[in-house]
């Protein structure tokens, strides 16, 4: 019994030897804590200071603050519906690099950009401005192929021309034949210089109501593409031969 009662009085001993020590480093320490609040960064120019709709255009963002202490800029946003920042890399304290995609229904005027560094915003105004934009794509080309004697033979564009614009107000686009001679007609010269058919060439923006190319017809309001419908009468008098017409898209707003 003596020989086990010795060996538990050294463990406890050891333990106290063990415990005691690291109680006191304990009471006697002390605990220093410090941080620092990010300054507001500042948004002073975009370069460039413009953007147009539908595109993905590279900006530099300058300003200060955009790298403080172990913080850095966390977040980069630009006003408005339609314009999103895709990525951006912090360069300097003073210079951050994005990416941008302006979307096709972007609406025009100037906006801010703001900065976060460390929770704390920092927001330059009207530093950057989406343009009035107005893009015209003209239908596919049709052919007719082998016309046929005593009928309206039609024709479509297998490709709608389209409108990619952010004007509020009104606009229009026009389809007329603006060669010089013989207007309207399909010509064996597309300067109308040579034989013309008989029947004037015909269009239409919804194949319903067709008008003479010597007219035109007119798209407006709000549409994003131009569906264009064509039909040539050719009557038995018409010669033989290949005949064209060149009609041109003119928008305007």
């Amino acid at each position: 019994m003596k020989k086990k009662l010795l060996t538990l009085g050294i463990v406890f001993a050891l333990l106290a030897a063990l415990v005691i020590p690291a109680s006191v480093a304990m009471a006697g320490g002390t605990t220093q804590t410090g941080g620092t609040v990010a300054t507001v960064p500042e948004v002073d120019t975009v370069t460039p200071p413009t953007g147009t709709i539908d595109t993905t255009p590279t900006v530099v963002i300058a300003g200060t603050g955009f790298i403080q202490a172990t913080e850095e800029a966390s977040d980069v946003s630009f006003s408005g519906t339609g314009i999103t920042v895709t990525e951006f890399n912090v360069d300097s304290p003073i210079q951050i690099t994005a990416v941008l995609d302006i979307a096709a229904n972007a609406p025009a005027g100037a906006g801010d950009v703001s900065v976060t560094v460390g929770g704390v915003v920092g927001t330059g105004t009207n530093v950057f401005t989406i343009a009035e934009s107005f893009t015209l794509e003209a239908p596919s080309p049709i052919n007719l192929l082998l016309m046929t004697v005593g009928i309206d033979n039609p024709g479509e564009s297998f490709e709608d021309g389209t409108v990619v614009t952010n004007i509020v107000a009104s606009w229009e686009v026009i389809v007329t034949d603006e060669k010089a001679a013989e207007k309207g007609y399909m010509n064996t010269d597309p300067s109308g210089s040579g034989t013309s058919l008989g029947v004037p060439f015909t269009i239409s923006e919804a194949g319903v109501v067709y008008t003479s190319a010597v007219t035109g017809i007119t798209y407006s309001g709000d549409p994003v593409t131009l569906p264009f419908y064509i039909k040539q009468a050719v009557a038995a008098e018409d010669l033989a031969g290949a005949y064209t017409i060149t009609l041109t898209f003119t928008g305007s707003y």
